[in-house]
């Protein structure tokens, strides 16, 4: 049965299609779960609930968003949404749900943390080059995450899948949801420019500077600021100039907050070496690179700290990963996608379907690879090629609104008005918050 309040949710619950198996832990804005479609039972599902009772607009509104984010980047390397589920729009439920596929090896956080066995450096180069290469696709379509951090990585069981969650406080160009001046992210890993209130114009090289002090982290176990020497040491300054500020708890606070907010902007970043004085100088060079204070003075493209990567790897020689899976079917799919996506922006079709060719005869269902092949035969006037590969995926991903829109929108393409319809209620239905699609239906309809 349904729950009847919106609180957090117990085994056996109903949401929607899915039945809740367990509690999984807590999110940023609620609850996440473990569950399972009720028909088609072998698909576990991940499901992030909003915890009404302390929502406000704004948190609705981003949670809203978050989905719309990751819905859009179907991608090996990003964590896969099928569906938005929403009060008043789904019978009986009282809150907003994201459902999502699970990933059951926990965060980068917890692989960070565990002692045995340790990432080595071949392990962490592979990480952070999979976490490049999906934001790189992000950021081909003016998607900006703001959010990098090991807590919002998450890994398969065996480590061979990499994939980028929690897009809450994404940037997309077209969907604003921050003013000049907002601060958002986690400040250990935030960019210069986002600490100085930014946050509505940074671009790319603000997430990579966030996946640079993470790699810096995996790789020293240190931080590239020391924010605690920041806070403490201007703490001092101010009780030298007045000894009162020590009986003020809430102005010592906003003193340590604004030294390390100014650190973040300004303070050199310290020389790994000082952490681990056998770093290779490649590998020093690269780190300081990557979290350099100025964005014109980092990696410009995910394509870039992905280039480097690899130098860095045949430079060092470093041996296959150790500790993390071998397996290179996903990982390279990844890479053919993010090519082709590429060679699709540059109108060079014939070099993409080459490419997607490629990555089909490794993955021959991969409904990201057939959703970008179904957009560059449409693109070249191939519907019936584009409705083949689209029918394909949507037999294996039947609930996701991204693939239902743009079959409904082929099937415009083929003059099919019944069949266009259908499958452009079923995205809305999976996703109310299409604005073309809501448009495309009242065209059909009128």
């Amino acid at each position: 049965m349904f729950p009847t309040n919106s609180e957090q949710l117990k085994p056996g619950d109903s949401i929607w299609q899915y039945q809740i198996d367990k509690y999984l832990g807590k999110g940023s804005f609620g609850f996440v779960y473990l569950a399972h479609h009720k028909t088609m039972t072998r698909r576990l599902v991940a499901i992030k609930q909003l915890k009404m009772s302390e929502a406000n607009p704004a948190i609705i509104k981003r949670f809203i968003h978050e989905s719309y984010a990751m819905g859009e980047l179907f991608h090996p390397n990003v964590v896969l949404v099928f569906e938005l589920i929403e009060p008043d729009k789904y019978p009986g439920v009282q809150s907003y749900f994201i459902v999502m596929e699970y990933i059951d090896g926990g965060t980068l956080r917890d692989w960070m943390d565990r002692r045995q066995p340790p990432l080595t450096l071949p392990d962490c180069l592979r990480i952070i080059k999979e976490i490049c290469i999906g934001l790189a696709v992000a950021h081909q379509e003016n998607i900006f995450h703001r959010d990098i951090k090991p807590e919002n990585i998450l890994l398969s069981a065996d480590g061979a899948h990499v994939k980028i969650g929690d897009w809450g406080l994404a940037h997309l160009e077209e969907h604003a949801m921050t003013q000049m001046g907002d601060i958002m992210g986690t400040l250990n890993y935030m960019p210069p420019e986002q600490a100085s209130g930014l946050s509505a114009v940074v671009d790319g090289r603000a997430d990579l500077y966030s996946v640079g002090v993470m790699l810096y982290e995996m790789v020293t176990g240190h931080m590239p600021i020391d924010y605690h020497k920041a806070a403490d040491q201007a703490l001092e300054r101010a009780l030298a100039k007045n000894p009162m500020v020590f009986a003020d708890k809430r102005l010592q606070q906003q003193i340590a907050r604004d030294a390390m907010y100014q650190a973040a902007e300004n303070a050199p970043r310290i020389d790994p070496t000082t952490f681990s004085p056998n770093i290779p100088r490649p590998l020093r060079d690269l780190l300081l690179k990557a979290v350099a204070i100025r964005p014109d003075d980092r990696f410009q493209s995910a394509q870039d700290f992905v280039a480097a990567i690899d130098a860095l790897s045949a430079r060092l020689n470093t041996p296959q990963p150790s500790s993390t899976s071998t397996d290179e079917r996903f990982s390279k799919v990844a890479s053919l996608l993010l090519q082709a996506r590429q060679k699709r922006q540059e109108r060079c079709y014939s070099e993409a379907l080459q490419l997607l060719g490629d990555a089909r005869k490794i993955l021959p269902h991969d409904p990201g690879v057939c959703l970008e092949l179904a957009r560059i035969f449409n693109l070249m006037g191939k519907r019936d090629e584009a409705l083949a590969v689209l029918k394909e995926a949507a037999a294996e991903t039947s609930d996701n609104y991204v693939l239902m829109r743009d079959l409904g929108i082929t099937f415009m393409g083929m003059k099919e008005k019944e069949q266009a319809l259908q499958a452009l209620e079923q995205s809305l239905a999976l996703n109310p918050n299409q604005s073309q699609v809501q448009k495309l239906i009242r065209r059909l309809k009128t």
